[in-house]
């Protein structure tokens, strides 16, 4: 809904140009979320884990505007409030900034996992067929789980 409301008050060809004034040269809005019709037609909304990594590296690094916007952005991904895909397999106490993506056939999750051995990105974007999206969720927590292992030297 959020993302809607934004598409209606700046328009895609505003938000495609500051895509492109961020480095997000493989991000592309062309139909409202959940239209179905529209996507079914073809047109389809486009992002890479590399657009992604640089937003967020952007984010961390206070780079994305200034230090207080991308403080203010760290702060609201780090509320997220759907941990069924990166920190599901983590430790509970695992502080992890992320936004989860899911429509029919597509389920993301991207976002900074905060360690004590050092902070790193995760973003895995999945597309396929089932209904629930189970299996991707479980293929993003197990990926989220190995990368978290091997930087923390398990």
């Amino acid at each position: 809904t959020a993302t809607n409301m934004l598409i209606d008050r700046l328009g895609f060809d505003y938000l495609n140009g500051c895509f492109k004034k961020l480095g997000l040269n493989n991000t592309n809005i062309s139909r409202i979320m959940m239209d179905f019709k529209r996507r079914s037609e073809g047109i389809e909304n486009y992002t890479t884990a590399c657009d992604l990594a640089l937003l967020l590296e952007k984010i961390y690094n206070g780079m994305l505007v200034d230090r207080a916007v991308s403080f203010k952005c760290l702060e609201l991904l780090k509320r997220q409030k759907i941990r069924d895909r990166i920190p599901a397999k983590l430790p509970l106490d695992t502080i992890v900034a992320h936004k989860t993506g899911l429509e029919k056939g597509i389920c993301h999750d991207a976002g900074i996992v905060f360690t004590g051995k050092g902070d790193y990105l995760t973003c895995v974007l999945t597309k396929h067929s089932d209904k629930d999206s189970k299996k991707a969720k479980e293929f993003i927590s197990q990926v989220a789980f190995l990368v978290y292992s091997y930087y923390q030297g398990l």
